[in-house]
């Protein structure tokens, strides 16, 4: 909404959540994020359900919608033939019965879900009360902290979500320096802010005083962060695209993984 008006001020955007795939095909010079973009991470998650989940065999479904339809598709195509289904359920479709009974008939070992919560929670749900064996495999579209509520105890076990986002407790001294200043830990995304605004502040402390000196500053930035290594390509897009792995615990959620 906002994208094309910096762009035409030359003034510099640095997100730390946006994650829309979309957002870097606008051609705004001054577009940046220091997170991976909905569809980046896709081989590397692909390579997670082939090796850490077994994933010999795979159905993908997606919700219709942009973000649904992108992340399914990420993970598809690098997939290739271990893909045994594929399907499209409406957003507002709340029962299942037919799609699990055809997941089951193909013996399915890992279901792909792009969507949001609480549908994502109602599937890993259903299929688990079907007698479904395998793993259930989403994105942060489904990181809501009523996912486990909704799927249940059984079903949360056994699902995996993947997001760009680092653990907000990754980084000790920042976590320590969060709590001193807020009296809380930090939550999702406070690591990617803080990375963000060390971007601005690098070239600022170089001595970029004009929009046209900071946007250089940034887009020739590359140094490591509190959650990866930072710089851009020329859409504003990360060099070094990097993926978690989280499982659901309560209202939170545990990080299992980092793929890279």
């Amino acid at each position: 909404a906002t994208g094309s008006i910096f762009a035409s001020a030359g003034l510099t955007t640095i997100t730390p959540s946006a994650t829309n795939p979309m957002l870097a095909t606008q051609h705004w010079a001054t577009f940046h994020r220091v997170i991976d973009n909905d569809t980046s991470g896709g081989r590397l998650l692909a390579t997670y359900i082939r090796t850490t989940l077994q994933g010999t065999k795979v159905a993908v479904v997606n919700d219709g919608g942009d973000y649904g339809k992108a992340f399914a598709r990420s993970v598809q195509n690098p997939l290739g033939k271990r893909v045994v289904l594929t399907a499209t359920v409406s957003e507002s479709r709340t029962t299942f019965k037919t799609l699990i009974k055809h997941i089951r008939a193909k013996h399915a070992k890992v279901v792909v879900f792009g969507g949001y919560d609480p549908q994502a929670g109602l599937l890993a749900k259903q299929l688990v009360k079907a007698g479904y064996p395998g793993k259930i495999v989403t994105g942060d579209g489904a990181m809501d902290s009523g996912f486990a509520r909704t799927a249940g105890a059984k079903a949360a076990a056994r699902t995996f979500l993947a997001a760009g986002i680092a653990p907000p407790t990754l980084n000790a001294s920042f976590t320590t320096a969060y709590h001193a200043a807020y009296g809380k830990a930090p939550a999702f995304y406070a690591l990617e802010s803080y990375d963000a605004a060390r971007v601005f502040l690098a070239g600022i402390g170089q001595g970029a005083g004009t929009r046209a000196a900071v946007l250089d500053a940034v887009d020739h930035y590359d140094a490591s962060g509190l959650t990866k290594k930072i710089a851009f390509t020329s859409h504003g897009e990360l060099v070094h695209p990097t993926l978690w792995v989280y499982q659901p615990k309560g209202t939170g959620f545990v990080a299992k993984a980092h793929l890279r």
